[in-house]
Order: structure tokens, then C-alpha cells, then sequence
């Protein structure tokens, strides 16, 4: 799915019927990417980097990090802490490692994809549409649109495992 679907889905929810908008809902559509990548349901990606010495150059990744998730070798996980721009592994290791982390997904134009094939082109066009009246200072319609957002993410983020449940107790 890529940027222009959703910004033609979220025209029709708002009745929006020319073309001039549409760099301001790119833009808004880009907030709302970072929010869901951040806040709801992370993307990840896999890259394989060489380690010198135990130190990796963070700007090598290919995407923009939120959050590391793993780094590892064919042989075993590193423990690791981020310093100045550079990875440093314990132990020390000089060689291939794979390095899994959550990226911020990056739209330029209306072509370009859409990492969440899986999610509902409905509820990110709810957060677009949130998102632009908000901008446009359409404060009533905003509160509308995220609300079902809202009501959305959770029914997505609990589908895609990633809901936190409290742990419960007997007294």
C-alpha cells in the first residue's frame, strides 16, 4: 500500500474533493507514521553490519533507529550500549553481525510505501483525517477522527500482539 491509497481513502472520509490538500495531508500522513511506528505497532528491520573492535557506527544502519532490538551473530546475542553515535558490544567482537531494530518509516512522496501492508487502510485514514483537521483547525471534526483512531490502535495493536495486559492478583 503506498502513501497515496491513504490519502485518497482519508479524502473521501473528509469530503475532500480537489488535489490542493494533498501536500498537506503527505505532511500529516508522515506524523502519523511516526506516532504509530512509536507508539502503537513498531516495524522492524534487519541489517547486517561489520563490527570493529567491538564498536559499530550507528549511522550505518539503513533506516532511521527508534529502538534496538537485537545484535547478534551466528553464534550468540551481544549485550550492547549506545555512545556517541557508536554501538559497543560486550564482549569485544570484530566481524559480520545482524542487527534488529524498530526504524521510523520515512514517506517523501505519495508513491512511496507504506510499511504496515497488514494494518487497515481504514484506521490510518482515520488518524490522517485526525491529523489534518487538527492542522486545519477543525477542532471538533479532529477530536471525532481521533477518537476512532484511537479506538483503532488499540483493536490493531492488541491484533498485532503488541497490548500490555495487567497482570492480575487474588487477595
Amino acid at each position: 500500500m503506498n502513501a497515496k491509497t491513504i490519502i485518497d481513502a482519508t479524502k473521501i472520509n473528509l469530503n475532500i474533493t480537489d488535489d490542493s490538500c494533498d501536500a498537506k495531508l503527505l505532511f500529516c500522513l508522515k506524523n502519523v507514521l511516526s506516532e504509530v511506528a512509536t507508539d502503537f505497532i513498531p516495524v522492524y528491520h534487519k541489517t547486517k553490519l561489520n563490527a570493529i573492535n567491538g564498536v559499530i557506527d550507528i549511522s550505518e544502519l539503513e533506516k532511521l533507529p527508534i529502538k534496538l532490538s537485537t545484535v547478534r551473530n551466528d553464534e550468540m546475542y551481544f549485550m550492547y550500549c549506545v555512545k556517541e553515535g557508536k554501538l559497543l558490544l560486550t564482549p569485544k567482537y570484530s566481524g559480520e553481525v545482524t542487527i534488529t531494530y524498530s526504524y521510523l518509516p520515512v514517506i517523501e512522496s505519495p508513491d512511496d510505501e507504506v510499511p504496515y501492508t497488514e494494518v487497515a487502510l481504514r484506521w490510518l485514514s482515520f488518524g490522517l483525517a485526525a491529523e489534518y483537521c487538527l492542522v486545519s483547525g477543525l477542532d471538533n471534526e479532529a477530536v471525532m477522527w481521533d477518537k476512532r483512531y484511537k479506538d483503532g490502535a488499540r483493536e490493531a495493536a492488541f491484533a498485532f500482539g503488541e497490548h500490555r495486559i495487567k497482570q492480575r492478583a487474588w487477595y
